[in-house]
């Protein structure tokens, strides 16, 4: 009998002996009452993995596809603008609408700042105005 099956005959055993207790509480009495020595290594993967089958998960999935192109629809209204700043010579602005300051990081003694300077010249990548 391998750990996987063992630990799916312990949550029915237990779930046999406690009728009374719903779901939720039977997976925490479950937990409680791990029969193997340590939380470590095969024996507690294959527990997890019954306790998962058995009862479900309980963190949420990770993020679907269909989340991340929410995101992406999202970035797509960005547009990607080009200015000349006085101090900082060409930057690149990701914004949906036409920058009016440069917002490049520049390095001095003190630390990193962020420049402030109003830009010229400023185009879209798109032939916007």
């Amino acid at each position: 009998m391998s750990w996987y099956e063992r630990s799916l005959a312990v949550i029915k055993k237990q779930r046999l002996k406690n009728p009374e207790l719903s779901t939720p509480e039977l997976k925490k009495f479950c937990s409680q009452h791990y029969p193997f020595a340590e939380r470590t290594g095969c024996a507690y993967k294959a527990w997890l993995k019954a306790m998962r089958e058995t009862f479900g998960r309980t963190h949420p999935e990770p993020e679907t596809n269909q989340q991340s192109l929410e995101l992406e629809n999202v970035n797509e209204n960005k547009t990607v603008w080009i200015g000349q700043c006085p101090k900082c010579g060409p930057v690149r602005i990701e914004s949906p609408v036409k920058p009016e300051r440069c917002n490049a990081y520049l390095k001095q003694q003190r630390g990193v700042i962020r420049c402030r300077e109003i830009l010229t010249d400023v185009r879209s990548t798109r032939g916007e105005k």
